[in-house]
């Protein structure tokens, strides 16, 4: 399958957003009283693992696929949207209740 050049980053921040939201979710309904910071933070450090365990398997071991390292970034990237949203989430409930 041939993607246009740099869509498939569109894909890669996606997945991470999405990611990175229902672990979120699962790791605070598990633990509801684990600080949101620290719950966040363990969720971003999984999506990069992840991203960069993915890429780095790509490019050692398969013979159709090379790692990307603009991938990473974009994994990054969608990681960082994900908290955003979760944060701003945060802020606007705090600021109701």
């Amino acid at each position: 399958m041939n993607i246009a050049k740099g869509y498939d980053k569109l894909g890669h921040i996606s997945f991470h957003i999405g990611m990175v939201l229902v672990w979120f979710l699962y790791f605070k309904f598990r633990n509801p009283h684990t600080k949101t910071y620290k719950t966040l933070l363990q969720c971003v450090l999984i999506s990069l693992i992840f991203g960069i365990t993915i890429e780095f398997c790509q490019e050692n071991f398969t013979m159709s696929r090379t790692g990307d390292i603009n991938d990473v970034f974009a994994n990054i990237f969608g990681s960082i949207i994900a908290a955003g949203i979760i944060l701003f989430i945060r802020k606007v409930y705090n600021h109701k209740h």
